[in-house]
């Protein structure tokens, strides 16, 4: 049978493993000195080693080599692999290491049968170790249920949680672990590494072809090795050419060409140039990266605040597109569009904007004349100092996307509810998730700007056949309102009530308290 690359080099001590040298000391730190924490907590990017991390630690932990290592660190290396508790767990039949996937055991009673088992004594070592990998998988019931037992676990237990989306972790469990960051392994360490494996499996290649697949796999050594294995097996030599055919990478020069066409506001030329070059044959998604990377490296380099303003503009548009191409299965389409949206991304005099200028932009307070003359606005309505205050706090704490959705909403706060009513185009909906994962970011920043008591309440506006219609995707607040007409007295408790109610009464409409 064969091992792929990526099995046959995973890491068997701390010695092999590569880009994680803080983490290793850590640990390593941790070993010799025989302080060993509850539970652990490795997060980082995929492929950076956070398993096999998990593995070298459990192993080490119960090493027959461990009490030599603490009188000479130096010179022993930790695991031994050798010893019968090493062997068995390097064979996969360790009693006392319990490795799980939490994707296939996400619910509590999954986590109640590892806690009533966690009670029982080792078999073969002094310690037993649960591996719980990509444990951001699992229920919030299943977190809450393993609180307890990850606070204070028996004597004899050591719980190490992995995952690559550490925000999805509950802040309860958090607290509860040590944590360790496992960075993306810097490009120049990976090619060495890759340069090693290709070398000892006798895999031709040239230096540009391997600078490429470290380029590529963004830090990850498993992407990098399987990178590495699929070119070798299709195309023989890994050259760069063979890497960017496998890949789909574009030539850079296109990409110049591309953006020198972008920046000529020139549409029909852009069209074109896309026909000609079939550069919607490449994948789509370099195609972004690329692109989004040249945008950055030109934004370094400008000196006139005119072209920055061109340049921060195009970038905000191309991070706008990410979220979508990664969800679309139409990505060439989708590139297309995003293209021509930023060829025509500039108005007359050279000012930047995105579509359409945030004032210009339909919002809840921008309502039809009928409606606006009948009905009572709160006491604060658009944008306030308080929110104004709140940009300015979150602009270097949130994802730039995130800030495009609150600089570009419509704000309404309340003051005597404990209220404050975020707007967002209802265009911007499919980012509601980025607010939801940065929630725990910019909500207490909220409460700093408004004050400590006041409650976010985030709608998206809807806009159809010229009436504005709120439906609130967070928990919100219910209006009650009371139609009185001579001959229709009424109240109607709903999310769009002042549309609604015009449809059917034609008396006056007002806001009770």
């Amino acid at each position: 049978m064969t091992v792929h690359l990526s099995r046959k080099w995973r890491s068997r001590n701390f010695d092999e493993l590569v880009g994680q040298e803080l983490s290793i000391r850590l640990l390593k730190n941790s070993l010799f000195k025989g302080s060993f924490f509850p539970a652990y907590l490795f997060s980082g990017l995929r492929g950076s080693g956070k398993t096999s991390m998990g593995r070298i630690f459990a192993a080490a932990v119960n090493c027959a080599a461990l009490d030599s290592f603490r009188h000479d660190p130096r010179t022993v290396v930790l695991p031994c692999n050798n010893c019968a508790s090493c062997a068995a767990l390097v064979a996969g039949q360790h009693p006392d290491f319990i490795e799980i996937d939490a994707a296939s055991y996400t619910g509590v009673d999954n986590m109640r049968l590892i806690i009533e088992n966690a009670s029982l004594l080792p078999t073969l070592a002094a310690r037993k170790i649960y591996l719980i990998d990509e444990a951001h998988m699992l229920s919030k019931a299943a977190f809450n249920a393993a609180l307890k037992v990850l606070e204070e676990p028996p004597a004899h237990v050591i719980f190490i949680l992995a995952t690559t989306d550490p925000e999805k972790i509950i802040e309860t469990v958090k607290s509860r672990c040590f944590q360790v960051f496992f960075d993306p392994i810097p490009k120049h360490v990976l090619v060495k590494h890759v340069q090693n494996i290709a070398d000892v499996e006798n895999i031709p290649y040239d230096q540009e072809g391997l600078t490429l697949i470290a380029q590529q796999a963004g830090g990850s050594a498993r992407d990098a090795l399987t990178t590495l294995e699929r070119i070798a097996l299709a195309q023989g030599d890994v050259t760069a050419g063979a890497v960017k055919a496998a890949l789909g990478l574009v030539e850079e020069s296109l990409i110049e060409s591309l953006m020198s066409i972008i920046l000529a506001q020139d549409t029909s030329g852009l069209m074109r140039f896309v026909k000609e070059s079939l550069l919607l044959q490449h994948n789509p998604m370099i195609i972004w990266q690329m692109l989004t990377g040249a945008l950055v490296k030109r934004l370094h380099r400008v000196t006139q605040s005119e072209e920055y303003d061109r340049l921060l503009a195009l970038l905000r548009q191309s991070y706008e597109m990410e979220s979508l191409l990664a969800r679309t299965a139409m990505k060439a389409e989708l590139v297309e569009y995003m293209l021509i949206r930023m060829s025509r991304c500039f108005i007359k005099g050279d000012a930047p904007i995105i579509e359409q200028s945030a004032s210009s932009r339909p919002t809840m307070r921008q309502v039809p004349e009928r409606v606006s003359s009948q009905v009572a606005l709160p006491k604060k309505t658009g944008v306030s100092p308080e929110w104004d205050a709140f940009i300015e706090l979150i602009k270097t704490k949130v994802e730039p996307l995130v800030l495009a959705l609150f600089t570009s909403a419509r704000v309404e706060y309340m003051p005597d509810r404990g209220v404050c009513l975020v707007k967002c185009l209802k265009e911007h909906e499919l980012f509601k998730e980025w607010l939801d994962r940065s929630l725990a970011i910019w909500k207490p920043l909220l409460g700093q700007a408004f004050g400590a008591s006041v409650e976010p309440v985030v709608s998206f506006v809807v806009i159809q056949e010229n009436r504005h219609v709120d439906r609130p995707v967070s928990p919100g607040i219910k209006t009650i309102v009371q139609v009185n007409d001579k001959k229709n007295t009424s109240s109607i408790h709903s999310s769009d009530t002042v549309t609604q109610a015009l449809k059917i009464f034609p008396g006056t409409i007002q806001e009770l308290p």
